[in-house]
């Protein structure tokens, strides 16, 4: 599952799903280049969550580097959860 965020077309947001693996990993990525990119987030999550949960994790995740971009916030670095609910609130 991957996308393109519509204000910038060069950040993809991608859920890697393998077919036997316990995990799956979930990043949105800076594409500088066709061939080179620049991971912004990468978070792994359990392969037991439903598709519409990790549908609702790829928008908020992709949301927090709009936010980031927009607000100039570092998001290079890892942040806090604080931080990060400064930006988006907990999901209900």
């Amino acid at each position: 599952m991957s996308y393109q965020l519509p204000t910038y077309p060069n950040i993809t947001a991608t859920i890697g799903r393998p077919e036997d693996g316990l995990f799956c990993e979930l990043t949105v990525s800076l594409n500088i280049t066709a061939d080179r990119s620049y991971i912004l987030f990468a978070e792994v999550i359990d392969q037991n969550e439903p598709a519409d949960r990790l549908q609702t994790l790829l928008d908020i995740y992709g949301q927090f580097i709009l936010d980031s971009v927009e607000l100039q916030l570092p998001f290079f670095r890892n942040v806090t959860e604080a931080e990060f609910e400064q930006i988006l609130p907990p999901m209900e």
